[in-house]
């Protein structure tokens, strides 16, 4: 086994700022406006930070299936999501979605996937280094440049390949009970 090389968060990906969308906008229309309420500690996607919106939106501030977008900003302890990444699901292909401005993008240009740096940055190490970073009392804040400062250790690609893939397999089990319970929840 080769050892784990060093890597800083800000050599393999680049954040950019979200849309600074008009509230008019907001609640009709064909596109999806994502927000901080797409971000959650315990799932990939909440579908519930969607909201219509009928204005459009520059090609960069755009996301696509398999996007990664960070919460900016932490209102509350009891929603621990500063920094926290949601990864945009592959459902929504046919609607364009635009990255709201209490988020980040992550592009992601590096032989990384974007499935394992989705899971590092669910890492305690990850959340760790988030929460030492944080500003402000009241409402919580993370810089990019915080982000991209984050260093961490990762194996060869084949190896941060079979992580992904066993997280990602844990991961679709944990949505399936929560889909059963919540049937069995209505039923009963």
């Amino acid at each position: 086994m080769k050892e784990w090389k060093t890597y800083r968060l800000g050599d393999i990906i680049t954040i950019s700022s979200g849309f600074p969308y008009k509230g008019e906008f907001i609640g009709k229309g064909n596109n999806y406006l994502l927000g901080m309420g797409c971000v959650s500690f315990k799932e990939t996607f909440l579908n519930s930070g969607m909201r219509q919106y009928s204005g459009d939106a520059p090609e960069r501030y755009v996301a696509h299936s398999g996007d990664i977008v960070l919460a900016t900003r932490q209102q509350s302890d009891n929603l621990p999501i500063l920094g926290m990444p949601a990864i945009i699901p592959q459902d929504y292909n046919d609607r364009k979605m635009i990255i709201g401005a209490n988020l980040y993008k992550v592009q992601n240009e590096s032989e990384f996937s974007n499935g394992y740096i989705y899971w590092l940055m669910k890492s305690p190490a990850y959340i760790h280094h988030i929460k030492s970073c944080q500003t402000g009392t009241t409402v919580r804040m993370i810089t990019k440049a915080n982000i991209e400062d984050f260093t961490f250790k990762a194996p060869q690609k084949s190896e941060r390949e079979k992580i992904s893939s066993i997280l990602w397999n844990i991961e679709e089990k944990i949505a399936l009970n929560r889909q059963i319970n919540d049937n069995l929840a209505l039923t009963a």
